[in-house]
């Protein structure tokens, strides 16, 4: 016989009679999917390793539902409905060959929950026999009644119909779920007469004839709403309520916002995210996730479509599948989408449809606008670019094509592409305008500007230009704390206002929680701020101008205080405006100190201290540079700071200590960021300033001092960094594009260290007289050092340790007597805090160290060697693109053995060969064996899981669980397999799934012998192996992922892939923020 595990058999043939229908009983539907989908949710639940659905009335149709939503499911007919033993026994012969249990479920019972069938399944052990039962409310209920002793053994089974009044008086009734062994199960079947009141085969029979082989029976007991039937309309609607209130509340209890969530309709599969708006009367059709902090207005339909964080929907919306709404998108009144992509900051208002279409980021769509993609017979796509404005009562006959800028005349019909910039007119015949698009929305913003009057204090005007200015924020600690808050500073020749505002956008991305700028304009010092997403500061900035040719800006994610708009930055007192990144650790001795001076304050952040003390010095004569100096001798902790002053348009004053702060220099302009990335842009000259370094800033260039107040000349280095990194080229999400883009930059490593002789190794870089490399790094650069360990060791025959950064710097190594080198690595662009850890720890015991970036910066002044591993730059904090790094580490260490004066043996020029073909098994697509999809259905409910693994696959584990935490908020460990009976085997439960990482290595058996141990346990485990793996043992597993082949020394650099894949698709399905999680700047700010 094949296979041990559980088969299920789906009772689905009777007539329904009384649902006065044409339809077969099953396919009515129950929140937008038919009955028997959702008897067949909970079949695959289990993972089952067959489904047998037994049909009758209406078969074909039944079939067909069926196939739609397994194709693996195999359907069998009862052509007389003579009783449930008897539509059981047609299922005899699909399973002659299965040697497991049998599970029998009704398509007509839609809420039995897989946690109740694994009771039954455990349950199973004691008993030959096990009956789902329930306590009934109503004595008169016509359910057949559970016969017991006095515990939870099964005595016989009565129907109704054949009671005796006692026998009616019990309250435990039969659901009619029964688990038994499958042979043993058919050979009672044969047994069962048709010896009862209604003439029909029970299937209740087979519990008396198992008790006269003297065979034990139990029953298992759930609540009675657990077994509802479905059996007329009027039923059916009780179910359909019951659904809805169910998913309401459990919405609710997501932290889901419905003013009146009884006029809310759910579909069985609709994923909202937490802090998300439901407003009144919106309707769920199936396939849609809404993620967190998004709105849908009252009278939306929507289905088969996904809603970004920030969007807002209706109302009097509609969104049909494929409909993919990406951040702030607006959706408003009477608009139908329909197969199409709207990119960030997309705005449809009113009375439009967009259908096969994909629309670029900030593009505005007016009134009346219709894409006319279908000409009778075929569908056609239009596209229209960035920044785009489309003129209301546009008709788009596609296939068209609008350029980046493009702009089209009201009542005009597009039947021709049409450039970047142009202005398309097609009212009796299409004209085309080369930029004069461009040209007609300056005219028109400068004209709104100049009529525009501002509330009173603000000032009025704005202006356009094509200065440009732009930066980004560290945090200051672990190498993510660079991607949250975001510094930019600009003396321009134009309008800063617009273009701090585009600059700030490039680093949504990064998280914040709430943004502003500040400008001097004629003199006068003014701010706008504003909480929540970019384009809230960019309407305010439409109402309330703010001109001006000097400015700052900042993003913030709250760390002191929450994000309201009186801690976001810039911070004002008097005088001067700041924007600060990073801690200020003495800030609540100064606050206490300025109560005392009766200096007054409007935030609860540390940030404000640095404006209050500024302008207290300004009050006393000092100077602006001098106030700054007084002011950051007072100040203790770590900081990239900016300062603009009132009555100074020509005067920027930075800062920096720890976190990062970069000077790019224009042609009669000057930009700060806080990083380079955002710089790029702008101008490829930039200076990095050093720690403790000050500079003041004027448009004639900087002048720099040291932290002992010496002037210094910090070098002007040319950068070359990809300003196209930071868009997601496509993708939904910046760590999907990441994904993969993980393949190009793997070519970059092969490109840049390997060449037709073995590897090439940078110039300096010797290991003979070194007997030992110490790896210092956080997070995922940890995980790598990890797997480079073993490289290190097995193949370089080179001892290696890995140190936490964080830990490294406070312990107190005893310095090696022997020679030795301390390395670190990072994900970050600038040295932050804890790599600040790693040079302080190394370097206190006099020893060589070099570092390793994803992008070549100035050196440290304390790093002797410091290197670029060419994999690119991040553009999110999730994930660290960890095969990238894996495969800087394997050239350096299978560069050793050259550098130490020896040939390489053949295995390693074979490995060297083998390396070139990681590149294409990381393009290839990993497929999943078992139930249908990439992740598994239940997943996103879980509330834990472990991930596993042996030998250079236990860091990818670790990594694995770590992204889960990150991005899914699943509570997630990692172990070494081998490490199972010290204490994680007994987290095995049939509820918590375990991510085995096994390739087909010389570890794979023990790797087998740890997964058996689990399966043995109840345990769930979703094996990650190659072919010949899943060959050997993916039999009883849940699910196999089925990897590409790879040598095993490059294993790792493939099988982070599906770690990542698996966090992610979690996350999305789940709806929860993939590229800004929560709280995640909360862990960088403190060392």
């Amino acid at each position: 016989m094949e296979g041990t595990g559980i088969a299920v058999v789906i009772l689905a043939a009777g007539a329904g009679t009384r649902m006065e229908s044409d339809r077969p009983k099953v396919l009515h539907e129950l929140g937008g999917a038919p009955l028997l989908h959702h008897a067949m949710r909970t079949a695959a639940a289990i993972g089952p390793e067959r489904v047998v659905v037994v049909t009758g009335v209406g078969a074909e149709a039944v079939e067909a539902a069926a196939r739609a939503f397994d194709p693996d499911a195999v359907c069998v007919r009862q052509a007389e409905q003579l009783g449930t033993a008897h539509a059981v026994q047609q299922a005899a012969a699909a399973l002659a060959d299965h040697g497991g249990d049998v599970l029998v479920l009704y398509g007509d019972t839609p809420f039995v929950r897989p946690e109740t069938i694994e009771a039954m399944q455990q349950a199973r052990a004691r008993a030959d026999i096990v009956v789902l039962g329930f306590e009934t409310a109503d004595p008169q209920a016509r359910y057949g009644r559970l016969v017991t002793d006095e515990g939870d053994g099964l005595l016989g089974i009565v129907e109704w119909k054949d009671a005796d009044a006692a026998t009616r008086a019990i309250r435990l009734c039969n659901s009619g779920v029964l688990l038994a062994e499958g042979a043993f199960l058919f050979a009672l079947l044969r047994e069962v007469d048709r010896a009862n009141a209604a003439g029909e085969y029970y299937l209740t029979d087979v519990v008396a004839l198992a008790r006269g082989r003297g065979l034990r029976a139990t029953v298992v007991r759930c609540e009675e709403a657990e077994t509802l039937g479905v059996n007329s309309r009027a039923e059916l609607r009780a179910a359909e309520a019951a659904l809805q209130a169910r998913m309401r509340a459990q919405a609710l209890e997501d932290g889901v916002s419905m003013p009146l969530p009884e006029t809310v309709v759910f579909a069985y599969d609709t994923v909202v995210g937490r802090d998300a708006v439901i407003e009144s009367h919106v309707v769920f059709g199936p396939g849609v996730t809404v993620e967190s902090g998004a709105r849908i207005r009252a009278f939306s339909h929507l289905e088969g479509c996904h809603v970004s964080r920030g969007a807002i929907v209706g109302p009097f919306a509609r969104l049909r599948p494929g409909a993919e709404l990406a951040e702030a998108v607006h959706v408003g009144n009477f608009v139908e989408v329909k197969a199409a992509v709207l990119h960030e900051g997309v705005k449809v208002n009113h009375l439009s449809y967009v259908g096969d279409a994909e629309v670029g980021e900030r593009t505005n769509i007016g009134a009346g606008t219709i894409t006319c993609n279908y000409d009778g017979v075929s569908k056609h796509r239009t596209v229209i670019g960035r920044e785009a404005f489309i003129g209301s009562d546009t008709m788009l006959v596609a296939p068209v094509r609008l350029g980046d800028g493009a702009v089209t005349a009201s009542g005009s019909v597009i039947t021709e592409d049409v450039p970047a910039g142009a202005l398309a007119l097609g009212r009796a015949r299409q004209v085309v305008k080369p930029g004069l698009g461009a040209r007609l929305m300056e005219r028109l913003r400068a004209a709104k500007a100049a009529r525009t009057k501002a509330p009173p204090g603000t000032g009025t005007g704005t202006g356009t230009g094509t200065g440009t200015g732009t930066g980004t924020g560290t945090g200051n600690d672990d190498g993510r704390g660079g991607l949250m808050c975001g510094i930019v500073g600009i003396l321009g020749r134009h309008e800063v206002a617009p273009l701090l505002v585009e600059a700030l956008r490039r680093l949504e991305y990064r998280g914040y929680d709430s943004a502003g700028v500040a400008t001097v304009h004629e003199g006068r010092l003014d701010r706008r701020r504003a909480v929540g997403k970019l384009v809230n500061l960019s309407d305010l900035l439409v109402h309330a101008p703010l001109p001006g040719r000097s400015g700052i800006g900042h993003t913030r994610w709250a760390t002191h205080g929450g994000p309201v708009e009186a801690n976001a930055h810039p911070h004002r007192a008097g005088r001067v405006c700041v924007v600060h990144n990073g801690i200020i650790e003495n800030f609540r001795e100064l606050r206490a100190w300025a109560a005392t001076q009766g200096l007054a304050t409007e935030s609860e952040t540390d940030s404000e201290m640095v404006a209050v003390l500024c302008d207290h010095f300004l009050a006393r004569g000092a100077s602006p540079a001098e106030a700054v100096d007084r002011t950051l001798e007072r100040v203790t902790g770590a900081y990239a700071l900016a300062f603009l002053f009132e009555g100074e348009e020509d005067l920027l004053i930075v800062a920096r200590k720890g976190s990062p702060l970069a000077i790019g220099h224009g042609e009669g302009e000057m930009f700060v960021g806080s990083d380079a990335l955002a710089l790029a842009p702008l101008t490829d000259r930039i200076t990095y300033l050093e720690d403790g370094d000050r500079a003041v800033i004027t448009r004639a260039g900087a002048e720099i001092r040291d932290a002992a107040g010496r002037p210094v000349s910090r070098p002007i280095r040319r950068i070359a960094l990809d300003a196209v990194q930071v868009d997601k080229a496509g993708h939904r999400h910046f760590m999907a594009k990441e994904i993969a883009e993980q393949p190009g930059r793997l070519q970059d490593v092969l490109s840049h260290y390997l060449g037709e002789g073995g590897v090439r190794l940078p110039e300096g870089l010797d290991f003979r007289d070194y007997d030992r490399v110490t790896m210092v790094a956080c997070g995922t650069a940890a995980y790598a050092c990890q797997v480079a360990r073993y490289w290190f060791e097995q193949v370089a025959r080179l001892p290696a340790e890995v140190d936490v950064a964080s830990e490294f710097r406070y312990r107190e190594r005893p310095c090696h007597r022997g020679r030795w080198r301390c390395s670190s690595a990072s994900r970050a662009r600038r040295p932050t805090r804890w790599q600040r850890c790693a040079t302080a720890g190394g370097g206190r015991r006099g020893r060589w160290r070099w570092s390793m970036w994803p992008n070549p910066p100035s050196p440290g002044r304390r790093t002797w060697c410091c290197r670029s591993w060419q994999g690119g730059r991040s553009a999110s904090p999730r994930p660290r693109p960890l095969p990238v790094s894996l495969r800087f580490w394997g050239f350096w260490r299978c560069g050793r053995p050259r550098i130490a004066g020896r040939c390489p043996p053949p295995p390693m020029r074979r490995r060297w060969r083998r390396c070139r073909c990681c590149r294409a098994s990381s393009t290839g697509r990993w497929t999943s064996r078992g139930r249908r999809g990439a992740s598994p259905p239940i997943w996103p409910r879980r509330a834990t899981s472990c991930s596993w693994g042996r030998g250079r696959m236990y860091p990818l584990a670790l990594e694995g669980a770590l992204k889960l935490k990150e991005i899914s908020y699943i509570h997630a460990e990692g172990h070494a397999s081998g490490e199972l009976k010290h204490g994680p085997i007994a987290l095995v439960d049939p509820l918590v799934p375990v991510i085995v990482l096994a390739p087909r290595d010389e570890l794979f058996e023990k790797s087998v012998s740890n997964m058996q141990e689990v399966m043995a346990r109840g345990g769930r485990v979703l094996l990650v192996t190659d072919r010949a793996g899943a060959q050997e043992a993916g039999e009883g597993v849940w699910e196999t992922l089925v990897m590409p082949e790879i040598a095993p020394l490059w294993a790792p650099i493939l099988y982070a892939v599906p770690a990542q894949l698996l966090a992610y698709h979690t996350a999305v399905a789940k709806g929860t923020d993939v590229d800004q999680p929560r709280n995640l700047a909360k862990s960088v700010t403190v060392e």
